[in-house]
């Protein structure tokens, strides 16, 4: 228990070998010197040599249990006992720099931004966005592996999904499609980095201010197999950079998904349940949760046993599960009758003249792809009020 305590303050999740093998393999230049700062145990290192067994590797570590045990499995290769976040101790190996390769999977938490840190990464990485006076330290990290690579050489990092999705890290994706080259992004599964609650993906490019006209998304198996992969045009990756976003446009012709019109749009108002399972079951009150969903059918015919301390669906609302990675993509509407809903489920309300449509857009395969897509979490994955209000109602 303290050492899962102490992964997750210190936001160290190590890397299984079958997705470390695949983070090197992104890499598409011979390695001769490669800095891993944050190297943990020291997993990247042992692939790197595993397929450039001539390759010099710096790993960098604060942690002196990690960083005995890095030094243990990698004995002839330069393991340094210093703090990564410490930029006066970090100058002790610009000796060895530059590098013709960075990799590394950095702690996932938050740090202090002081100015002198803001303006270091800005160099590195501008247009940078400061959120209540503290930086992700997955940047930290980034812009320093930067600093130390050489003009020409290339990149490989494992980090947060968010990075790609989430509107406040567009000026990131915009650095990266903008400056470099051979840009990849690839999906990691869910789980892969046991009690990481977080979407994670390897993002790899080289470090030459050319700008492609394509890049490359895809998705990798716990076996650290690629399965699938698409090439997009780099314009359109600014908004978001996923590949389960870009693979359901292309699948569905849709060139944006926002020139569509959304539930929102047409009205649609969402509550959920205010009491839980248990809670209800206590009562002996009888309630619909994520379990009710009929399967294959349109409609859903209830009774009217209900208590006012209760939320409830009648007819002509439209249920769908709030919570839950087997029942994201369930939706029913009620015909007739009312019953009290858990708080695990939502009702949308929308004007008759578009249930159909909206029932429609929910029902399609694009539909249901677009909620597992845009659900939040990795072990319970759930999906936000806002996120189905902004549904794309599919046609």
């Amino acid at each position: 228990m303290i050492l899962k305590n102490k992964k997750k303050q210190m936001g160290q999740f190590f890397t299984p070998p079958l997705i470390a093998d695949r983070l090197v393999q992104c890499l598409n230049q011979q390695i001769k010197t490669v800095l891993d700062l944050g190297c943990g145990q020291g997993q990247l290192g042992l692939s790197v040599l595993k397929f450039y067994p001539q390759a010099n590797y710096i790993g960098i570590e604060k942690d002196q249990e990690y960083f005995q045990s890095c030094k243990l499995a990698m004995p002839e290769q330069n393991i340094v006992h210093i703090d990564v976040i410490d930029n006066e101790a970090l100058s002790s190996i610009n000796n060895l720099m530059p590098v013709d390769t960075v990799i590394g999977n950095p702690p996932f938490i938050n740090i202090p931004a002081c100015s002198a840190l803001i303006n270091e990464i800005r160099k590195s990485i501008p247009g940078l966005v400061l959120f209540r006076n503290r930086l992700r330290s997955e940047i930290l990290f980034i812009a320093r592996s930067l600093e130390r690579l050489r003009i020409g050489g290339q990149a490989s990092f494992i980090l947060p999904m968010s990075f790609f999705t989430s509107e406040q890290y567009q000026y990131f994706r915009k650095h990266i499609i903008s400056n470099f080259s051979a840009v990849s992004l690839f999906e990691l599964p869910s789980h892969v980095f046991t009690g990481a609650d977080v979407s994670t993906c390897i993002l790899s490019f080289n470090y030459k201010y050319i700008r492609d006209e394509k890049i490359t998304l895809g998705c990798i198996k716990e076996s650290g197999i690629i399965s699938d992969s698409i090439r997009i045009d780099a314009k359109h990756a600014l908004d978001r950079m996923d590949y389960s976003y870009h693979k359901l446009l292309a699948e569905s012709g849709i060139l944006r998904l926002d020139r569509l019109t959304s539930i929102s749009a047409v009205g649609g108002i969402i509550s959920r349940g205010n009491r839980s399972r248990a809670e209800l079951s206590n009562d002996k009150i009888k309630y619909f949760h994520t379990t009710s969903f009929p399967k294959d059918q349109t409609f859903i015919n209830l009774d009217n046993e209900i208590m006012e301390c209760a939320k409830y669906a009648e007819e002509g609302d439209i249920l769908l599960a709030r919570v839950g990675s087997r029942c994201l993509d369930k939706q029913v509407i009620v015909a007739s009758g009312r019953r009290a809903i858990t708080d695990c489920i939502y009702k949308i309300r929308v004007p008759n003249e578009n249930i159909e449509q909206v029932i429609r857009a929910l029902s399609s395969k694009y539909g249901k792809v677009w909620r597992q897509m845009n659900a939040k979490g990795s072990c319970a994955r759930y999906i936000t009020k806002e996120s189905l209000l902004s549904m794309p109602l599919f046609e």
